[in-house]
Parts: structure tokens; sequence; C-alpha cells
């Protein structure tokens, strides 16, 4: 049997970026909002710029279009798996009152 290059190359990109972020969110959530905020947008920023860094071999590797597009997948359902979670951060983070 063989399996898609999309599963076999891209899934395992996908579910990295996952773990990485869930273990983040595991890790800062009894922290201060602001440090969970910081290190959430630090690694969506170095994950995304590693792979546009390829395109212009400034870093070595295989730039891929499907590996972009395997991180937005699971930034989106990092997102709404964890979305109140977020949400209550980042109204903690930047002091949002709800009117």
């Amino acid at each position: 049997m063989k399996i898609p290059n999309s599963i076999k190359y891209n899934l395992p990109d996908g579910l990295w970026f996952y773990a990485l972020l869930s273990t983040i969110s595991i890790v800062w959530k009894e922290y201060s909002s602001v440090y969970f905020v910081r290190w959430i947008f630090l690694s969506i920023v170095l994950t995304y710029l590693s792979e546009i860094l390829q395109a212009f071999y400034i870093i070595p590797g295989t730039f891929d279009w499907y590996d972009l597009l395997a991180y937005t997948i699971a930034l989106f359902m990092f997102y709404f798996i964890n979305l109140k979670e977020i949400n209550k951060q980042l109204l903690l983070t930047f002091k949002i009152t709800k009117t």
C-alpha cells in the first residue's frame, strides 16, 4: 500500500506544530497570561519563519507550501480546540474588559 506524500511528509510537520502549541499551553497555563501569549506568538513566528527562510536558502531544508498549509491547519485546530482558554488569556494579557 502506497502512503500519500502529504501524509508521509506534511502531516508530521502539522502534528509537530500542534504538539508544540499544546505543550506551551499546558506548561504556561498556570502562569501569567503574558508568558502564555509571548510563547505562543514566538512559536508561531519561528515555525513559519523557518519554512520561509528555507525558500530563500538562508537555512538548510526544502521549502514546501504544503508544510505551511499543515502549520496553518494545526494552528486553526489548536485555536478552536482551546478557544475558551486562549480568549481568557488574551483578555487578561491586554486587560480587555467586556462591555
